[in-house]
């Protein structure tokens, strides 16, 4: 299950901090590009859907040009 907060999502023992842009697994901080942020924040944000590469592509980088 999601939980999702003003500032973290929450999926099983991952935390994305939109406050800080900061990724935790299992409450250890992991270093990720921007791309990468953006990437894992959106399949977060939709679990129960099955995106293509292209889908993933194109999503997240008309996320990234707002």
């Amino acid at each position: 299950m999601i939980e999702n907060t003003e500032t973290c999502i929450e999926w099983k023992e991952i935390t994305i901090d939109n406050k800080s842009r900061r990724i935790y697994c299992c409450n250890k901080e992991i270093s990720v590009s921007p791309k990468a942020y953006k990437i894992l924040e959106f399949l977060i944000k939709h679990p129960d859907i099955v995106f293509s590469r292209e889908g993933i592509i194109d999503s997240v980088w008309a996320i990234m040009s707002k």
